[in-house]
């Protein structure tokens, strides 16, 4: 007890957005980033659907951006970072009303933006980065 209170034990619990569970598994997070997209997705090609393929898409790059907030706590190597970068995919596609069989290695090239899988380990190089440089010293 603290305080008076009864402390709860949880396997799952969010805080400040992200998920944290007790297995440390990151699926949970990727999920709600992934679904969170999906959503922000739809209304920009709702409330944008008769802008230029160029706004859309820099609409399209804030949403991806949003989705990744957090991506430096994730596990890089998990599978279900796979399906964030499926709906990014779609996205595009369905944004520019190309074919679904178009292959997903040319849309980051079309685009000109990083595909979406190297996004997280970007983010993550560039917060590695920043601890490498900085002037104050970090400890463990």
């Amino acid at each position: 007890m603290i305080g008076g209170s009864q402390i709860s034990v949880v396997n799952d619990y969010v805080h400040l957005g992200h998920h944290i569970s007790a297995n440390l598994d990151d699926k949970s997070n990727t999920l709600s980033r992934s679904r969170s997209l999906c959503g922000k997705i739809n209304n920009v090609l709702c409330q944008f659907s008769n802008c230029d393929a160029f706004v859309k898409l820099r609409q399209l790059d804030y949403c991806a951006i949003f989705a990744a907030i957090g991506c430096t706590l994730w596990d890089l190597a998990h599978s279900s970072i796979n399906d964030l970068c499926i709906a990014w995919r779609k996205a595009l596609k369905r944004m520019w009303g190309l074919p679904y069989r178009t292959h997903s290695v040319l849309l980051a090239c079309l685009c000109d933006m990083l595909p979406p899988e190297y996004e997280p380990m970007f983010r993550t190089g560039v917060l590695y980065e920043s601890v490498w440089t900085a002037k104050t010293k970090y400890y463990c």
